[in-house]
Order: structure tokens, then sequence, then C-alpha cells
């Protein structure tokens, strides 16, 4: 009987042991099992009936193991994913949910990624690709064949190629003009501001002074290269219609 009872005992240990093992498993191992594992093993050794009694020994070893205390973090997507959208009265903001990139952005990859997040929302290779703060790309649209300033999209990225921003414009818009004026009128009524030297001109969709409605105006470039040798050069807006200057900041 001593020697049965010594087996179970030893038994029972190895269990116990194999218990306190899995309960010790590392966070990473216990994430790989199922949320609540119990393993019991339980080990009962009889004696031979006697008229006076019955000896029974039972050992119990008992290990749950436990899901890890946090779960990890879903993965961002690989591909950039629109995931959200936000209107205002002239754009729409998205919401692009996209895995950085353990190397950074240079010239070429900059506008590769750039092309690929604005093909979500139809767009080709963006006209313009730079980096300030941040890159940016902007893509050039035209509405009733004139171009919107200073953008018609625009997306900037961190330097891991995670989108801090995508913006569309959308309008509204005054109506063109019955009668737009041609680009020597407005160059004329510049000058009669007191602009000494005009360059480029254009017409554009302009929401002058970050009005919520875009207008259609002539952009008249006024270079002004200061005593220090900084470009100091402004641009002159002027109604299309009127020819009246509605941003003349920078006309001295």
């Amino acid at each position: 009987m001593r020697h049965r009872i010594a087996s179970t005992l030893a038994v029972a240990t190895v269990l116990m042991a194999a218990g306190c093992s899995a309960s010790a498993a590392s966070p990473s191992e216990r994430a790989v099992a199922s949320p609540s594992v119990s393993l019991t093993a339980t080990l009962r050794a009889t004696t031979v009936p006697r008229p006076s009694a019955t000896a029974t020994i039972q050992a119990t070893a008992t290990a749950t193991i436990q899901p890890s205390p946090t779960a990890a973090p879903t993965e961002l997507p690989i591909a950039p994913v629109i995931i959200g959208t936000q209107s205002t009265a002239n754009e729409v903001d998205y919401e692009v949910s996209v895995r950085p990139s353990a190397t950074q952005l240079y010239d070429v990859t900059a506008k590769a990624w750039a092309t690929r997040i604005g093909a979500l929302i139809g767009l080709g290779a963006p006209d313009m690709v730079y980096l300030s703060d941040w890159w940016t790309a902007t893509w050039d649209g035209s509405l009733d064949g004139y171009p919107v300033d200073p953008y018609d999209v625009v997306l900037q990225l961190y330097p891991d190629g995670s989108v801090y921003s995508l913006r569309r414009f959308t309008g509204p818009t005054e109506p063109v003009p019955t009668h737009v004026i041609d680009e020597a009128a407005a160059r004329q009524s510049v000058r009669a501001s007191g602009a000494k030297t005009l360059g480029s001109a254009r017409l554009a969709w302009v929401n002058v002074g970050n009005q919520t409605i875009y207008r259609l105006v002539w952009e008249l470039n006024e270079p002004n290269i200061g005593p220090d040798g900084e470009d100091w050069s402004c641009i002159a807006y002027l109604d299309a219609g009127t020819a009246v200057i509605v941003d003349n900041a920078c006309i001295s």
C-alpha cells in the first residue's frame, strides 16, 4: 500500500509541476492559446477493501491558462484605405488609414505613394509634390474651364507615408460672369491702384479671404524683391466681371 501511495503522489507531483509551468508561460505563449484552457488531472488509488474501512488517496493538479491581459492592437492596412469622410461647405476631407513605412519617403517614392493614394478618389499622378514640414502633393482641377486656385485636391503625408490629410475642393461657386473682362483690362485696373510691375496673369476660381464661396477672378502677380534679396511678390485678385480689386493687400 505504501508503494502505491508513493507512486500516486509522484505522478501528482509531475502534473502539478506541469501546471506551474503552464501558468508561468510567457504572454506571447499565452496569446496563442484559446481564451481559457483548464488542465485537470485526478489520480485515485484505492486499497483493497477491508472490513473496517476503505482508504482513498486523491491528488489533483489544475493549471488554467488565461488570455493576454491586453489584446494586441489591430494592425493598420498595408494598402491605403478610405475609412471615412467629412464634408464642409466647399470641401471634402477624406480619412485615410494605412500602415506607416519603416523607411522614409523621398521625392520619387513620395510621388509614387501620392499617386496610389490619389487613385482612391479617381485621380492620376499629382501635378506637384514637394517637401516642407511634410510631403505635400497637389492635383490641379478646373470648373467651367477655369482652374481652381490653389488646387483641386491636396494630400499631406508624414515622412513615414502615413496620411495627415486628404482634401478635395467641391464648391460652391458664384456664377460665371456674363461678361468676363480681358487680361488687358485687368492689368490696367491693377496699375491704376499703384502697382508698378506686373508679372503673370490668369483667370481662376478663388475663395478670396477664405470665404466659403469661390468666385472667378483675375490673379495678377506683382514681382517684388526686397533689399535683402527676399521675395516679397504678391498676387492681386480682381473680380472677373467687374474688375474690382477684391484683395489688394499686396498693392502699394
